[in-house]
Order: structure tokens, then sequence, then C-alpha cells
């Protein structure tokens, strides 16, 4: 267990949760629009974190450049698919911040 990975893996279910209290009020614009700012915020600390974590995993003898692209295409699929399901009304309070930081934690 990395500190790093404890400290995302806890910002991350703090997120669910608040998500969970954002899509219970969705059916007033307000909490749903103060949910999506507050899960952009969220791509771009677990975005970049994903980015960090899966880019120490490239091999000395790998060209280097091709890698970043491949790791950061792979960054913004993940964290990509995981706002659009954030996005969607009821869908949003399962937990895809939290399962998204435990699936990069695996690959690793």
């Amino acid at each position: 267990m990395d500190p790093d990975f404890i400290i995302v893996a806890a910002f991350a279910i703090i997120v669910d949760a608040l998500d969970v209290i954002f899509e219970l009020l969705g059916f007033l614009i307000i909490p749903k629009l103060f949910g999506v700012i507050f899960d952009v915020a969220t791509a771009g600390i677990i975005g970049a974190w994903i980015y960090w974590k899966t880019g120490k995993m490239i091999k000395p003898t790998e060209n280097r450049k091709n890698a970043s692209k491949r790791l950061f295409r792979s960054m913004l699929k993940r964290v990509g698919l995981t706002f659009l399901g954030e996005l969607i009304w009821i869908l949003g309070i399962v937990p895809f911040w939290t399962i998204t930081v435990i699936l990069t934690l695996r690959k690793k």
C-alpha cells in the first residue's frame, strides 16, 4: 500500500460520498450543477495521479515519447468514462472514482 494510493483512495471515497448526496438532491438544479463542477475538479486530480502512477511503469528501454502518449490516452479514456458515468443521473450513485483508483492500482 503506497501512501499516495491511500491519500487518493480516501479522496475518491469522500468525493463518491458527496456525489451520492448531490445525486439524491439531483432533482434540484443547483446540487447537480455543483456536483458536475466537483467532478470536473476530481477528474483533473485523479487523472493527474493516474498519469503519474502509470508513468512510473515505463521501462527504461521503451521509447518514452510513444509510451507517454499511450499512457495519456489510456488515462483520458479511463477518467473520461468515469466522468461520463458520474454525469448520468442516478448512475452517479455508483462509486466510480473509487473503482477507478482501485483499478489503477491493480493494473500496476
